[in-house]
């Protein structure tokens, strides 16, 4: 649509600014076609992906990725109960929240020193599709060999107000359990590993191939 489109290139933007290296001789897009909706059409959708590079040449291609999804439902496509056809999904918390800690973190990072390890950071489109641009975006990385390491979604984000920071699918990697802990214990951010899997998110097209991946979510 002409706001998602208006949305990308805000982002695009913002990417920019914060200095974020391309991955892509094309810049930051990722331009795909997908066929669906009803009715069925052929669109065009458009991934962001921008990279802060690492110190450690070894680890180049074992990025750590961090995701969250600009599209959302509008006036209840892909996705809509009843009795709200044709009505407004705003759509601040799911997922312009996701998307406006991404850059923070993106902002946070590029002004720090490397770490050894490089940081993709990738707005994709098409979640609420069938996470259609996470998935776009994993068979591209993986068929030029740079599988990350590791992924964090942020999706739905939202306002805390009180409640826990959810980290799902943490059962994915050993590691996670303890590395939040570490994280609960230094900042007092009021955190719960829930280590079920779920596969509401884009999180799971980087599970179907392998990475370890959570998502953060305040429920």
């Amino acid at each position: 649509s002409p706001g998602l489109a208006r949305a990308t290139a805000w982002v695009e933007e913002r990417m920019r600014e914060i200095g974020l290296e391309p991955t892509r001789l094309s810049g930051y897009r990722q331009s795909f076609s997908w066929t669906g909706g009803e009715p069925e059409r052929e669109m065009e959708l458009v991934n962001l992906v921008g990279r802060i590079p690492g110190a450690d040449p070894k680890l180049a291609d074992r990025p750590v990725l961090v995701l969250a999804h600009l599209d959302h439902l509008g006036r209840g496509w892909p996705d809509v109960r009843a009795g709200n056809e044709g009505r407004v999904h705003p759509g601040a918390d799911d997922n312009a929240s996701g998307v406006a800690v991404l850059l923070e973190v993106a902002r946070a990072l590029a002004a720090e020193p490397p770490r050894p390890r490089p940081v993709e950071l990738a707005v994709v489109t098409g979640e609420e599709a069938g996470l259609v641009g996470s998935r776009r975006l994993l068979e591209a990385m993986t068929a030029v060999g740079r599988t990350p390491s590791a992924c964090v979604n942020l999706d739905t984000v939202g306002r805390l107000e009180g409640r826990r920071l959810l980290v799902l699918d943490a059962a994915t990697a050993r590691e996670w359990r303890f590395l939040f802990m570490g994280v609960g214990h230094t900042t007092g951010a009021p955190l719960e590993v829930v280590s079920e899997p779920l596969d509401s998110s884009d999180q799971v097209a980087c599970i179907e191939r392998g990475v370890p991946a959570v998502q953060l979510f305040t429920g």
